[in-house]
């Protein structure tokens, strides 16, 4: 039974407090966790999400199980807004597990009927746990970031040719390449000639078959060189 959202009166607007972000990371790892317990990469995840979001670290070893409702019951003073942002980070943990267990969705789904919010990339998630990659890409379309893309938002990619869609890629662009070769020409101990790749290709070269390596410049001798000089 959906938690009922709070009124005016009683909602809660303050930023959640260490005590309040350890219970919502533990249930969210009840929620998303497969036989086993939460994935290194869903550790990873989470333990750089929870911090950034809100500034507390969590203990994911902590963490005790926890049921799809108890993470409304935590939330049970937040607004829709708030209540949606986790719901939507519950996902994107589970969305990370390959192949996607049809129990974590379930759970997902139950978080979701609890907190009373919901989001259309459920819908995604259950295709992926069906094996129905196809099915999920056409929802991810419809309901995913780039349902509502317009060329402004395209535009601020800065890619070399236009982005319409979540699978397309623009690895091709010759003038970026060219900006990354250039790099190598920097004089030994500068910034540019640091980062410079020192003859490995770059995603915006793919397929192209020169190196990047400058005559006479060798990928040891530009990073021996880096504490001789400071020049930037």
């Amino acid at each position: 039974m959906p938690i009922p959202l709070p009124s005016d009166d009683d909602v809660d607007l303050a930023p959640p407090g260490a005590d309040e972000v350890q219970r919502i990371a533990e249930a969210v790892a009840s929620i998303v966790a497969p036989t086993g317990g939460p994935t290194d990469l869903q550790r990873v995840l989470m333990e750089a999400l929870f911090p950034a979001m809100t500034g507390h670290d969590i203990d994911l070893d902590a963490a005790a199980a926890v049921t799809p409702e108890a993470l409304a019951d935590v939330l049970h003073r937040r607004n829709e807004a708030f209540r949606t942002r986790i719901l939507q980070v519950t996902l994107l943990c589970a969305l990370v597990l390959r192949p996607l267990p049809p129990e974590v969705v379930a759970r997902v789904e139950a978080a979701a009927r609890a907190l009373g919010v919901d989001d259309a990339m459920v819908a995604v998630a259950r295709r992926f746990a069906e094996g129905s990659l196809g099915l999920a890409a056409v929802d991810f379309e419809r309901n995913g970031y780039t349902s509502e893309w317009t060329p402004e938002d395209a535009a601020a990619l800065h890619t070399s040719t236009e982005i319409a869609t979540a699978w397309d890629t623009a690895v091709h662009d010759d003038a970026l390449a060219a900006r990354w070769d250039a790099l190598g020409d920097l004089p030994d101990g500068t910034l540019g000639v640091r980062r410079w790749p020192s003859g490995s290709p770059t995603p915006c070269d793919a397929g192209r078959s020169a190196t990047m390596r400058r005559p006479g410049r060798t990928a040891s001798t530009s990073s021996a060189s880096t504490g001789s000089r400071s020049r930037t």
